[in-house]
């Protein structure tokens, strides 16, 4: 009806003013503002989906509702929340953004692990993606340019599915490959190998030593018709490792007693 749509329109003309009247002046007045942000004040993280609509502008910049801030996430870093970014949408990142720590040293053992990011939220997480070589930046996508990841799966011959650099990324259980064990005992890499089994070490993160992001390595993933065996060969492994200690101490306490029996025949005789 006609006083339905007037109402509508009135209703849509408050809401303009109410908008209108709620756009600082200044941009300043952005940076805290409960509603509307500038691209400007978002932090590394954070973006805007292409498409979406700006309410304003200010002084030429386009001015964003604050609930169209996405999380924006490096390859790494998708790869933790079990996604994956599509083939076509790896040369049009949401984001470029500078490498944090950029002079510090790291590992060339693994190119996964050229940088440190700040994950989104307020952890300091390192996300282990190079800089673009064209930019030296980090390239940052939206989860629309992701898909779920699918974890590879293990064959009838055992043999484990591995990153170029020989692991597997054990951000989460669901990275696990299909048919797999992710086996975190001591000595289980030694076991397998030893029983000729296939296996890839899990890469469960990174963490900072001596100024260097370096791997974090938890355990070893191989087909789960293999795991038993690997854990029983780990154990007795352990086993003979704690009997060799037992012995050493036991040999070292032999060799302080004779030293101590040697020290007093030596002060008797000089009596």
């Amino acid at each position: 009806s006609m006083s339905a749509d007037v109402t509508q329109a009135e209703d849509g003309d408050l809401d303009e003013r109410a908008r209108a009247e709620a756009m600082p002046t200044n941009a300043e007045g952005f940076r805290r503002h409960r509603s509307l942000v500038l691209g400007r004040h978002m932090a590394r993280h954070e973006g805007v989906k292409p498409g979406t609509e700006a309410v304003g502008t200010f002084k030429g910049e386009p001015v964003y509702p604050r609930d169209a801030v996405v999380v924006l996430r490096s390859k790494t870093q998708w790869r933790k929340h079990a996604r994956v970014v599509r083939d076509d949408e790896l040369p049009s990142p949401a984001k470029l953004v500078k490498p944090i720590g950029h002079r510090q040293t790291f590992s060339s053992a693994t190119a996964t692990l050229e940088q440190s990011e700040l994950e989104a939220g307020t952890t300091d997480e390192l996300d282990g993606d190079a800089p673009e070589p064209d930019s030296n930046r980090i390239a940052l996508y939206g989860e629309w340019q992701t898909d779920p990841f699918i974890p590879p799966v293990i064959g009838p011959d055992g043999k484990v599915p591995k990153t170029e650099f020989g692991n597997v990324e054990m951000w989460n259980p669901a990275c696990c490959p299909v048919g797999g064990e992710h086996v975190r005992e001591a000595n289980v890499g030694k076991a397998a190998a030893q029983l000729g089994i296939d296996y890839a070490p899990a890469l469960v993160g990174f963490e900072r030593r001596d100024g260097r992001q370096l791997p974090s390595f938890d355990g070893i993933v191989v087909a789960a018709c293999n795991a038993d065996a690997v854990r029983e060969a780990a154990a007795v492994i352990t086993q003979v490792q704690l009997e060799k200690q037992a012995q050493k101490r036991r040999e070292a306490i032999v060799a302080r007693w004779e030293k101590l029996a040697k020290a007093v025949l030596v002060a008797e005789r000089l009596r």
